[in-house]
Parts: structure tokens; sequence; C-alpha cells
């Protein structure tokens, strides 16, 4: 019998190919390329969407291969002035997508972060005939995260909600852009090696499962997206990592179903040192990539096990996805789960619409604990069954150190000693 490939098991069991090349912030990389990259409409309903992906490789190679760059002479006829190449080096490095569990990468595994609409990009390497400076553009880190939330977004039932989006990704990075950024970007894009594609088979096998999980990212995404009194900058951030959140649910509550079990609280730990509370948020995330695994070797035929390096890869998607979008507090070592700034952010952002707030205990109760299994303080714990072992005063004091987090970060405001509203509003 043929071995199962590992993105066939993916996508056997989560409908998307969920890998551990391909984790962190890639996917949300992948979903602006998808969203902007197409020349029909954005999220359109054509069956057959064409795509051209630009590598933005003359840039990367400017700056993540400078000696080669220089050998091959492709800034010569494009620089003007004396150390131009090493002024516009500097500058656009800052613009780096940081890749934290990984050393300082050669152009090929360098990305840049999409602040405008011409960088982004998609993956691309060295061609075999290099020594002439050919390069392609071909799928690499971006592998099929962002394929499966574009085709969530592109076939959502509800009108009105996909318009909003719509409208909202237009607003987000208008086509006709004039900062001195995109005109840069631009100018470096079109120096740059593009293929055109129709039909991605990726997307085209991306399998939304019309569930809860689904409406979840579509109403998200949504949320982020109406929030146009603040900058494009930080709706750009919370859409790449409230993608790359959402996949990891998507791993462990389609595992859960997949296994016929109840899914496994996220137990977050909000303190700064060791402690119970700690330890059991250490063991709740070893549950879930147990699970994970479990879960994928269940999609295997009878009397096939689950190959070591297809449960590493598997496995590890969640677990780099959630210490890329700060839900776990390392990448390695003794890790927990946690909730960073930036993740923080995402989630005000993509659970609470412009404008509104909502109560603090509404906001951990029914948002964190009901929508997604997050466990911070008494009552998700209480709920969750783990009171009948656990102290519920951990809980309350991991409460209150939440509370504390989101009203350092500027997301809490207290009007009063009994009432606490979360929301972006309050940044402002």
């Amino acid at each position: 019998m043929a071995d199962v490939k590992t993105p066939q098991i993916s996508l056997a069991l989560t409908g998307g190919i969920l890998v551990s090349d391909a984790a962190g912030h890639y996917p949300g990389l992948e979903l602006f390329n998808y969203v902007y990259g197409t020349a029909d409409d954005i999220l359109t309903s054509t069956d057959t969407p064409t795509f051209t992906r630009t590598g933005l490789d003359f840039a990367r190679r400017l700056v993540w291969d400078p000696e080669r760059f220089a050998k091959l002479g492709l800034g010569e006829k494009f620089f003007v002035g004396e150390n131009a190449d090493e002024i516009l080096r500097h500058l656009l490095s800052c613009l780096q997508l940081r890749v934290p569990d990984r050393k300082t990468p050669n152009w090929e595994a360098a990305h840049f972060f999409p602040y405008s609409r011409s960088l982004i990009h998609w993956d691309a390497r060295n061609a075999r005939s290099q020594g002439r400076g050919d390069v392609q553009v071909e799928r690499r880190y971006l592998r099929g995260g962002g394929a499966l939330a574009y085709k969530v977004l592109r076939t959502d039932p509800d009108p009105k909600r996909r318009a909003e989006l719509i409208a909202g990704f237009r607003e987000l990075m208008p086509k006709q852009a004039n900062t001195p950024l995109e005109r840069l970007a631009a100018v470096l894009a079109s120096h740059s090696k593009y293929i055109n594609v129709t039909g991605d088979e990726i997307e085209q096998g991306a399998q939304p499962q019309g569930d809860e999980l689904d409406e979840q990212f579509r109403a998200g995404m949504a949320r982020i997206l109406s929030h146009t009194d603040i900058s494009s900058t930080a709706r750009v951030k919370a859409v790449v990592n409230w993608t790359g959140m959402w996949l990891t649910l998507v791993q462990r509550d389609r595992a859960a179903r997949r296994l016929g079990q109840v899914r496994p609280p996220i137990i977050v730990d909000c303190g700064s040192g060791p402690s119970q509370l700690r330890r059991e948020s250490a063991r709740a995330l070893k549950d879930v990539v147990v699970l994970i695994g479990d879960a994928a070797e269940a999609c295997l035929p009878d009397g096939t096990d689950l190959k070591p390096k297809a449960r590493r890869d598997l496995t590890g998607f969640f677990t780099r996805t959630c210490a890329w979008t700060q839900l776990v507090n390392a990448f390695t070592g003794k890790r927990h789960f946690t909730i960073g700034l930036d993740l923080l952010e995402a989630l005000v952002l993509s659970q609470i619409p412009a404008l509104e707030e909502v109560p603090f205990e509404a906001f951990i109760d029914k948002v964190l604990n009901r929508r997604f299994g997050i466990v911070v303080g008494r009552e998700a714990a209480a709920r969750e069954g783990l009171l009948s072992r656990l102290d519920a005063s951990m809980f309350e004091d991991n409460e209150d150190a939440f509370a504390a987090q989101l009203s350092a970060a500027g997301f809490l405001k207290a009007y009063s000693d009994s009432t606490r509203m979360v929301g972006f509003r309050n940044v402002r």
C-alpha cells in the first residue's frame, strides 16, 4: 500500500495543509497573496481564479544576499547616487518578517511583512541556472494554510458579511495607494520575477467545513476590517495573527471531532513564575499535541501507523504557530499556554466590533472560553471541570493578572469598581 503523504493527512483532518514548515505567520502572508493577487475581484466567486505572484526577489536578494547581488550586477542600471544600494538595504531590512526560531535566513527564507500592498510576495528561490541569477517562484513556506483561510472567506454564504469583507480588504490596502513605502515597493516589485497561475490546485483542494469554526473566522475577520479608524499596520498584524490562531483552533477542534472527544481546554497562565497553574497549562499543551497526532493517525487506513516524522510535522504546525502568535510562551524548552501582547490585540480586534466594548467578565467567559475553549478565570475553569482537582483561587488570581495585562496594553478601562470594559477604543 502506498504511503499516505503528510499533506493528504492534514487535508483529511483539517481541510487544509497545515505542516510545520508553513507554520506561524506564513498562512497570513499566503492569505494576503490570494486576496490581493487575483486578477478577478477580491474574494472572487470564480471557480478558477487567476493569480499574479511576484517573488520580490530583487529586493530580497539586495537585503539578504548582497555579495551575490553585487557580483551579478543586478542593481547597476537602477541605483543612482553613492551608496544608494546600502541605504536601501538598511531601509528594507527593517521590513523583514521576524522568524524567531530561525537563525538569520538566506534570501530564499527571508520575507517582507506586508505593510504595503506591493510588499506582498510569494515564495521564490534560486533556479538551477543560478549562475545567471535566474529565479523560480514556487511554494516553499506558503503551503496551504492561507489557501484554506482564503477559501473560507470567499465562500462565505452570508452575502452581507461577504460584501463587508470585500470592502474591508479594499480599504485596508487600496489599489491606487500613493504612500512613499508603496511607491518604493512597487518599483522593486517591477524588477522582480512573477508568474500567473490559473486555478491554483492547493486553493481548489482546500475544504471548508461549513462549521462553527469557519463562521468564527469569517466573523472575526469582518470585525478586524471594521476597525477603519485605526492604522492599517495594526489591522494587517491582526489579520496575520488571527489567521494563525484560528488555524491552531481548527487543528485542535477538528482533531477532537475526528476522535469523538470534547476539545481539550487551553489553560492560559498569566502569572510571572512557576506555579501549579503553569504545570497544568503545560500539561494542557501536551494533551492537545497528543490529540492532534492521534487524530492524524485515525485518518490513515486500518493497520497503518503514523510515521514519527509526519506526526512531528503535523503537531509542529500547532506548537510553532502558537509560539509565533504568542499563544505559547516559547518554541522549545518548558512550554505552556499564554497570551502575548500581539495576540491580545488580535483577539480584541477580531472579537469586538469597532467602537464597541464588552464587559471584562463576558470577554473571558463568553468570548475566550465559550468560543475558543480558552480558560483564564474561575468560571471558565468550573465549566471545563477543572475545579474538581484544582484550587479555584489560582484561577481568580490568574483572572486578575489577565485584567492587569489588558489594562497595561490599553484594552481595558475601569468605569467603576464593578464595571470593567474591554475594547480597542480604550487605546485612543
